[in-house]
């Protein structure tokens, strides 16, 4: 196992989380912890000759940098972004470096800057305007639907408003007054000439779901603009704009009452005033990045890596760009298209795509090569996972890992918080699993889990079924671990009679009652969508699935982990299953972080979290309880 100034290392490591370009500039943002462990500061590095300098002062915590175009031809191109300017919790505003190497400040918002977009001399921001500053005013969450908090926050009566900025004049206009919830989680994106903005606006859909509608306005924007994206049970993101700005890439998520529905490429001519799909017979879902000359640039979980693709409007052709077994989780557009790349062996860093790195290359880390599990003597598992064996000899333990989601995927990338590097320490087989309801494996895959949570669960028994027939493995030493989902997953595999016993399971932000979490989680509609009905309704028919009305087949020792302030699967489900354990005679260890969401973010929380993993599992699965 990792020793603890180990695991610090590893956590204080610097991480590269977002890039911007514009022309040769290229600016990567890089993350590290303070001094104290209590936050991650991001600095802002500029790739020159194949080194990374640094652009932004020392104390100050730069995100969302973006290279603007310069008020003058013969100037450099401004970098924007957003920053505390060395001052923790004071409102965060939008600053532009100068030519000379000084920064000033664009943005005047007393509630602090949510979010900005740039193109040419505009800069439109998300700017919140919160009503608890004023004389007298009250914090509170007052709401006559079910929302009233998301995510790690209450929803309170503060509100977000559209600001327009012009480098040119300095002139600041705002869009229309301020409104509550509507601008939350907003996607949004200016065209590079400054004259168009596309939004989203939130809504709860008919169904109970939260959705966004899509909106076009001219700028600077004295008109609502008109909504190209209002339909039902539908939801609106990723606009990027063409180079010219006439025409409008996104994505457009049409659900039904049964079905997920495809997250599909759409998009609009400005000209005509046309919608329309691309890309409709390319299995994978495609995220929009940028819109060169050559088309539309975007990342696809293809199989067991995020690829980048291009589609083309003209013929709906689709090509790969990357074939270096790389992962990739961010990109850029300048004189080349650039981004961060990684795999489970590599931290993120800036390269080429396509090309080679602009930047120091990390270290790989000592892991074996990944591989696919083909399943033992019943012949190949139909659950995809990505098989890491332990180099040590002798029939070793397995740790079996499922992701969150469900729509989501284990990667050949480096994972931000549950890094696979980090359990190979343990000297165990690695199994990253990737059932029904995985991305990367077509529309097909996704659906199969809709309504029916329960056939991840089969894959994942038929997986470990298959794993434990293997002579590597030591059919009585395996432990599984989830988080969100997959906590919910563990959970009920730690209830299934036809599973092979689990030695150990660890579950964070874990799902274990199904009714108490319609009844507290944030969006008690998406709930009941992923499940097919509302449980205290339809509590008979969803009670198959639930791990709380298997409890009486739990045997494994359990690790709980939760934030106190994730309303997106709320605490109480980990202090139901801690209590539900030790009511029934069974080792628990609960840990609860006060000032964590659904995820453990704060570098000193992460260590913490980090040590009581590997320490839990390195004594189940070394054996050393049974040995005591």
């Amino acid at each position: 196992m990792l020793p603890d100034a180990r695991i610090r290392l590893w956590t204080s490591a610097p991480r590269d989380v977002s890039v911007a370009a514009r022309g040769d500039c290229v600016v990567v943002a890089r993350s590290t912890p303070d001094p104290l462990g209590r936050r991650r500061i991001h600095r802002l590095f500029v790739a020159r000759n194949g080194r990374l300098e640094r652009v932004s002062p020392a104390d100050w915590d730069c995100r969302e940098p973006t290279v603007a175009q310069p008020l003058h031809p013969a100037d450099l191109p401004p970098i924007l972004c957003l920053t505390d300017q060395g001052e923790p919790g004071t409102p965060v505003q939008v600053v532009e470096r100068l030519p000379d190497g000084d920064w000033r400040v664009v943005s005047d918002a007393e509630g602090g800057v949510v979010a900005f977009r740039s193109g040419a001399h505009r800069i439109v921001t998300i700017e919140r305007v919160r009503v608890s500053d004023a004389a007298w005013g009250a914090e509170v969450a007052v709401t006559e639907d079910p929302l009233v908090r998301h995510w790690d926050r209450w929803l309170t009566e503060d509100t977000l408003q559209l600001v327009v900025y012009d480098r040119l004049t300095g002139a600041r206009m705002p869009l229309g007054l301020p409104r509550a919830r509507v601008l939350e989680d907003c996607a949004f994106a200016v065209s590079p000439d400054g004259r168009s903005l596309a939004h989203t606006e939130r809504r709860i859909g008919q169904d109970g779901v939260l959705e966004r509608v899509l909106v076009v306005r001219s700028l600077p924007g004295r008109h609502r603009g008109q909504t190209i994206g209002d339909r039902r049970l539908c939801d609106h993101s990723h606009p990027v704009f063409t180079e010219d700005g006439r025409g409008l890439a996104f994505v457009r998520h049409q659900r039904g009452p049964d079905v997920h529905g495809r997250k599909q490429l759409w998009v609009a001519d400005g000209s005509t005033g046309e919608q329309f799909p691309v890309a409709t017979d390319f299995p994978h879902w495609i995220e929009p990045q940028v819109w060169t000359d050559r088309g539309i640039v975007g990342l696809a979980t293809i199989g067991d890596h995020r690829r980048v693709v291009r589609v083309d409007p003209t013929d709906d052709s689709v090509r790969v760009l990357d074939a270096d077994g790389r992962s990739w989780q961010a990109l850029a557009a300048g004189d080349a298209l650039v981004g961060l790349a990684s795999s489970l062996h590599l931290r993120p860093h800036l390269r080429r795509v396509g090309g080679t790195a602009l930047g120091p290359t990390p270290t790989p880390v000592d892991l074996p090569a990944v591989q696919h599990h083909r399943g033992g003597e019943r012949g190949p598992s139909s659950c995809p996972a990505m098989w890491l064996p332990t180099a040590l000899e002798g029939p070793r333990p397995l740790l079996l890992l499922v992701h969150g989601g469900p729509i989501s995927a284990w990667r050949n990338e480096w994972h931000p918080r549950q890094t696979a590097a980090f359990f190979a320490s343990l000297g165990a087989h690695l199994l990253l699993a990737n059932p029904r309801g995985s991305l990367g494996r077509g529309d097909g895959h996704v659906e199969g889990i809709w309504h029916h949570w329960g056939v991840a669960i089969d894959d994942l028994v038929e997986l470990l079924q298959h794993a434990a027939q293997d002579p590597r493995v030591d059919p009585d030493r395996i432990a599984a671990l989830g988080g969100s989902f997959g906590g919910w997953a563990v959970n009920r595999l730690a209830t299934r009679l036809d599973a092979p016993e689990l030695c150990a399971v660890v579950s964070h932000a874990g799902i274990f009652d199904h009714t108490s979490m319609y009844g507290a989680c944030d969006e008690p509609g998406a709930w009941a969508w992923h499940l097919g009905g509302r449980p205290h309704i339809h509590r008979d028919r969803l009670l198959a699935d639930e791990p709380a009305h298997h409890i009486n087949h739990w045997r494994a020792p359990a690790l709980i982990s939760h934030g106190a302030r994730d309303h997106n699967v709320p605490v109480g489900q980990a202090l139901q299953l801690h209590n539900a354990l030790l009511d029934r005679g069974l080792d628990s260890r609960l840990l609860v972080f006060p000032g964590e969401g659904h995820h453990i973010l704060q570098p000193r929380n992460e260590v913490r979290w980090w040590r009581e993993v590997l320490g839990f599992l390195d004594r189940h699965l070394s054996g050393a309880d049974d040995e005591a």
